[in-house]
């Protein structure tokens, strides 16, 4: 008889990825209302930062926490120790809906650190060094939320989008052409390591140059810098077949609006109204795209089923995207309500339709039997 903690509990991708999704619908229905309802929220930069802490955290936790024990074989968190950074994040939301500063910047540090332990702890115990990136940009990810928490305001936020994208682009290096090969018989996992290298490298020093308050024109010019090696990246994965494989599309596309908010962040120092629509390229369209079609992969895969998404979810994968472009053409100011109006609903839809169809597994045994 199995005395092993529930289902929900057995491996960090199922509470965070249900958490997430129902995170999307609610973070975004309260951003909402605060557009019509100015008093329903303390302060505007509440969205930003629960799009990056709040959502994408409880992303991030999910594949890190179960990456990591692939990587490594060993137990990264599960049982109590899962529900203790669950109980985490939850309450840093619960903080930040409540203006609640000194509440939210303790749990919100502690969720980092104790996500940086969890993950690190399996990784060091394999030496396995080249995976040590991934605490370590945790750890300065809690750091830019602490200097959020301080008074950093929108620098702090600033940095800490892009040590996130930093993850993400380490991450595409090895999962995309990976994913690519595996599905797509004959096409070769194409991995550049110097141009990885150098792609991450200049988003890190965005974040860096963020934190410090860099001139505009310094991070413009880091910008355009980075979006070199990256979109010579993106050409080395792509092949045709790849628009037949919605698994691999929604993330390839993702990717893509990478390379979107990098441009459109070049260009600020030249039309600064386009650092509105920088930012929801890289939020919506990057960290919504790989995000959603990461925790649909992932999903699959550690419940025990074909990697073949459920019926609807590759209509999701176009809404966010679709969502993605209407938010970038309201931040340009070329349709700046109705942009604003079907990219909430493209969002809502897509993370309604994610939860229609995922929660079910996520909280039910893996479907072969085996354990996880």
């Amino acid at each position: 008889m199995n005395h092993g903690p529930p289902p929900l509990l057995q491996l960090g991708f199922r509470p965070f990825f249900l958490l997430a999704g129902a995170a999307a619908l609610a973070l975004l229905g309260a951003w909402l209302a605060w557009l019509y309802l100015p008093a329903t929220l303390p302060d505007s930069r509440w969205h930003g930062h629960e799009m990056l802490t709040g959502y994408t955290g409880a992303v991030m936790a999910g594949f890190l926490l179960t990456a990591a024990r692939n990587w490594t074989g060993r137990d990264t968190a599960r049982g109590a120790a899962l529900a203790a950074l669950v109980l985490l994040w939850l309450a840093g939301r619960w903080g930040a809906a409540a203006a609640a500063g000194p509440w939210t910047a303790a749990a919100d540090g502690a969720f980092f650190l104790g996500l940086a332990v969890f993950t690190g702890r399996p990784v060091l115990a394999a030496r396995q060094r080249h995976n040590l990136v991934f605490p370590a940009l945790l750890l300065l990810m809690g750091a830019a939320d602490a200097g959020y928490h301080a008074g950093g305001g929108p620098a702090a936020l600033q940095a800490l989008l892009w040590l996130i994208l930093t993850l993400l682009s380490v991450l595409a290096g090895r999962v995309l052409p990976f994913f690519t090969a595996r599905a797509l018989p004959g096409a070769p996992e194409r991995r550049r390591p110097l141009l990885e290298a150098a792609g991450s490298g200049l988003l890190a020093a965005l974040a860096l140059a963020a934190a410090l308050g860099a001139p505009a024109v310094v991070q413009a010019a880091l910008a355009a810098l980075a979006l070199i090696p990256n979109a010579w990246r993106a050409a080395s994965w792509f092949d045709r077949r790849i628009r037949e494989v919605p698994l691999l599309w929604v993330l390839h596309l993702a990717f893509g609006w990478l390379l979107v908010g990098l441009l459109l962040a070049a260009l600020r120092p030249l039309w600064p109204a386009l650092a509105d629509a920088a930012t929801h390229a890289l939020t919506t369209g990057a960290i919504g795209g790989m995000t959603l079609g990461m925790m649909a992969r992932v999903s699959l895969g550690h419940t025990g089923r074909p990697l073949v998404p459920p019926p609807g979810i590759p209509w999701a994968f176009a809404l966010v995207h679709l969502g993605a472009l209407a938010r970038v053409l309201a931040g340009t100011g070329l349709w700046p309500q109705g942009g604003l109006v079907l990219a909430g609903a493209c969002w809502l839809a897509a993370f309604g339709l994610f939860l229609w169809r995922y929660a079910p597994m996520l909280v039910a045994p893996r479907a072969d039997g085996r354990p996880g």
